[in-house]
């Protein structure tokens, strides 16, 4: 990994674990406010209705259960994809050779058009990579078998 990425890592995991920091205090907060107003009697009204509503919800248990089954994967995959992006990154493009790689453009030097390139005006082909867009990689052909305008 170059200096860059490196530096990214490190602010970007800094920042989550900020976030990650505030909402815990945020959480807190909120149910250290919940357990005053439940122990003062100010919620008793909203419990009992909540009671009886969750009472009627029973029948919904198989719902629920499927919702949250659906978030657990989405949360699973979700991370697991966060872990195989860092290992990519880390290993130093190791997957590229059997495994397409998402990757992120870290300079804006594709986003013009080179004047030189008639193929791009002659075609009419607007499609410049933009600085941080996400693209696709797969493991390039031999060199033999590049054409011209292959990327």
């Amino acid at each position: 990994m170059t200096a860059y990425e490196i530096y990214v890592l490190i602010i970007c995991s800094i920042v989550f674990l900020l976030l990650a920091g505030l909402s815990s205090v945020f959480l807190w907060v909120i149910i250290k406010q919940s357990v005053r107003l439940i122990r003062t009697g100010a919620e008793d009204d909203k419990i009992k209705k909540e009671y009886v509503k969750a009472q009627a919800d029973k029948k919904c248990k198989i719902c629920k259960g499927i919702e949250f089954s659906v978030s657990l994967l989405l949360c699973i995959l979700l991370c697991a994809f966060f872990a195989f992006s860092l290992y990519v990154n880390i290993k130093k493009d190791s997957f590229s050779e059997s495994i397409p790689t998402l990757k992120v453009v870290n300079s804006a030097s594709m986003s013009t058009k080179n004047e030189k390139n008639d193929y791009l005006f002659v075609n009419e082909l607007d499609d410049q990579f933009q600085a941080f867009d996400i693209v696709l990689t797969y493991k390039a052909p031999l060199e033999k078998d590049l054409k011209l305008y292959d990327i």
